[in-house]
């Protein structure tokens, strides 16, 4: 029986030390993150990877990772929520002996942007409302239907009866790395989105503009 105690306990502070180890890389990806996406902006990172200790240190493998951000601020645009996917996560190992934790490689990602109402109407300089699926365009009083899709350039188009098209520029970051190849409207927001097959260099490179700078 106390082979069985202790063997549980041991397993015990094996887990504990799994889960702090996976806090702490989160954590460094957040800080990151925020560095990047401006002073009022929030981040979440979330690690899917168990054990996450093991894996790390034999293979580099962290799994997927999800990083949520809120009110990300770019020179001509606010996102009001950036999300970024990446599955098959690899750490640079070398750096994790130093107290760094910085992505390596990924298999695939996705990165998606969201706009409310408020974002849409400052890019376009007209009222806007998001509601019950659609987009709706105030001009000269009156509302009228605007429906948004990504354009071969990578920007978002609002397209409205009699107007010209609405371009909406979608600025490429440290963090939105990629060009739009599809746009949605849900839950009371426009959400553009991209694939990437590479790292967003804000998780690639943070730490070595942090030392320079």
């Amino acid at each position: 029986m106390k082979k069985y105690i202790l063997l549980g306990v041991f397993l015990a502070l094996l887990g504990g030390a799994d889960v702090m180890a996976k806090g702490w890389a989160e954590s460094q990806i957040e800080s990151r993150a925020r560095a990047e996406a401006g002073a009022s902006a929030s981040a979440t990172a979330d690690i899917d990877s168990f054990p996450f200790i093991g894996k790390l240190l034999a293979f580099g493998d962290a799994g997927d990772l999800e990083l949520r951000l809120r009110d990300v601020q770019s020179q001509s645009l606010k996102f009001s929520r950036v999300s970024i996917t990446l599955d098959d996560v690899t750490l640079e190992r070398s750096k994790l002996f130093g107290g760094e934790a910085e992505v390596r490689s990924i298999n695939k990602g996705t990165i998606t942007m969201g706009f409310t109402a408020a974002d849409l109407g400052a890019a376009i300089k007209m009222p806007v409302e998001i509601s019950g699926g659609r987009v709706t365009v105030t001009v000269r009083g009156q509302a009228v239907s605007a429906v948004p899709e990504a354009t071969a350039e990578g920007s978002v188009r609002l397209t409205v009866a009699g107007l010209p098209s609405l371009n909406v520029p979608i600025p490429r970051t440290r963090l939105v790395s990629c060009s739009v190849d599809k746009v949605e409207v849900e839950d009371g927001e426009l959400r553009a989105s991209c694939t990437i097959e590479e790292i967003p260099p804000a998780l690639l490179r943070a730490a070595q503009a942090q030392r320079a700078g």
